[in-house]
């Protein structure tokens, strides 16, 4: 497995994608996403439909859809930054109300 030379390195996403968010306390933030997801769609997209066409379904699909529907941001910290959040997920979640238990 490891020695396999036939492996492409993976190739970096010629963009940067930010989220920007205001708290329940009214501070604003901006995370720049590091979710391989937002960049793997980004791939995909422009491989079907060019470049700009994907940067227009990706901010149609966080912007309105994710939005709309209901998202939230998974944060985390690394080891070497314990002090700064870092954007490592954006999840579409549904709001629903809660149901009865019994």
């Amino acid at each position: 497995m490891f020695d396999n030379n036939d492996v492409k390195p993976v190739e970096p996403c010629p963009f940067e994608f930010s989220f920007k968010w205001q708290s329940p306390d009214g501070k604003t933030h901006t995370h720049t996403c590091d979710d391989w997801e937002t960049s793997a769609a980004f791939f995909r997209r422009r491989k079907a439909y060019g470049e700009a066409a994907a940067l227009q379904s990706l901010k149609q699909t966080y912007e309105n859809e994710y939005a709309s529907r209901g998202m939230a941001f998974a944060l985390g910290t690394h080891s070497k930054r314990s002090d700064q959040w870092l954007l490592v997920g954006v999840l579409r979640v549904d709001e629903m109300a809660q149901q009865e238990l019994f």
